[in-house]
């Protein structure tokens, strides 16, 4: 199949930051790929069968951020020759392919939601979609409904249904340093576990630190063990920080609170460490000591106590994209604002945006010739 001229239209939804929504590919090296990699759609197109395959960064356009937040989502690709219009949620990106080449050549199958390896159904080459599509149109065919008619050229593969029944987990968005949830907990033995999944742009307020970053605006999960006089921090599943602990828990002191956030210093009888700071940021998936914590029952006021907190909802914004930094500056943000890093650019600002003037002194010789 060789094409001058493609649509693609879709509208997705998920809670995974990585997987593949449409690729297809050809025997001389053409190929289309659509992915979704740390909540960014990301499209790869080549159309000169000269160049490498897929891994080439010229090739690649990115639009869209945090868009793992199982919201609706709209995409649309159109190509006519080497143009392509590449648009998600309105914002759109006009480029050109690389390559003297106008059309795409797809000798394979175009697959949604994963890159299946030839001859073995099941096994995919990178990370799969997981979530809902809808409205999956390709140059003008109705994907989806060739599908529930069980047309002949189309197969699935996997857990495929035709209804969106994904459970999304409720979030909680910590908005201030000041906010705070508060949940019991029975100490019964001498040790005690917390986890969570936790999404923000700011350094967590923890004496324990692990080389991994958590400040992306990804979500990563925390676990937190205290095990006599050690504590122990595992994030994102890799090897785990070890600490000593201030206070060791004992199982006489019952029933106990646990605080997550900032310090709850309005409720009676809850003493901070000195210096404690709060979070910006949004958690989901929280568990004490493996029963998990209900932020329903905890927004009904009926488990615990809270303050400025924000239910079933991560409000989290990306303030790096679109990237108002010029002339290659470098963006990085907090959870209010965001910073330029002007180094190398020779330009200077809050954007970036103003020149950098260079005064250099240059000896001048003046000789006179006097007849």
């Amino acid at each position: 199949m060789s094409t001058v001229k493609d649509v693609i239209s879709l509208r997705f939804k998920s809670q995974q930051a990585d997987g593949v929504l449409v690729h297809g590919e050809g025997q001389k090296g053409d190929y289309i790929t659509l992915e979704l990699q740390q909540a960014r759609l990301i499209l790869q197109l080549n159309l000169d069968e000269s160049k490498p395959r897929r891994g080439s960064t010229r090739s690649a356009v990115t639009l869209g951020s945090l868009l793992d937040d199982h919201h609706w989502h709209s995409v649309l690709i159109e190509r006519f020759s080497r143009w392509v219009n590449f648009t998600v949620d309105h914002h759109t990106q006009h480029f050109q392919t690389q390559g003297e080449e106008d059309s795409l050549e797809v000798n394979y199958e175009l697959s949604f939601g994963g890159i299946p390896l030839p001859g073995k159904p099941g096994t995919f080459l990178k990370e799969n979609f997981h979530g809902c599509m809808e409205n999956l149109y390709y140059n003008g065919v109705n994907i989806i409904d060739l599908a529930k008619r069980r047309k002949p050229q189309i197969y699935s593969t996997g857990n495929v249904t035709f209804h969106c029944s994904e459970a999304q987990p409720l979030s909680v968005t910590f908005r201030s340093l000041d906010s705070f949830l508060t949940v019991p907990a029975d100490l019964g033995t001498e040790s005690f576990s917390a986890r969570l999944q936790i999404r923000t742009h700011s350094d967590p307020p923890t004496q324990l630190y692990s080389e991994q970053t958590v400040s992306d605006g990804q979500w990563h999960s925390l676990r937190v063990e205290m095990k006599g006089p050690q504590v122990f921090l595992t994030v994102d599943n890799q090897g785990s920080i070890i600490s000593e602990a201030k206070h060791q828990v004992t199982s006489g002191k019952r029933p106990a609170v646990v605080l997550f956030g900032g310090c709850a210093t309005s409720l009676p009888n809850l003493v901070c460490e000195s210096g404690a700071l709060g979070l910006q940021g949004c958690m989901r998936l929280m568990f004490v000591n493996n029963y998990p914590v209900n932020l329903l029952h905890v927004q009904q006021r009926t488990l615990g106590n809270y303050s400025q907190l924000d239910f079933d909802v991560c409000g989290i914004r990306d303030r790096c994209t679109p990237n108002y930094c010029e002339h290659g500056g470098q963006c990085t943000q907090s959870w209010s604002q965001f910073y330029c890093n002007c180094s190398g650019t020779s330009y200077t600002g809050a954007t970036c945006h103003s020149r950098q003037f260079t005064y250099s002194t240059i000896p001048l010789a003046l000789s006179l010739c006097l007849h």
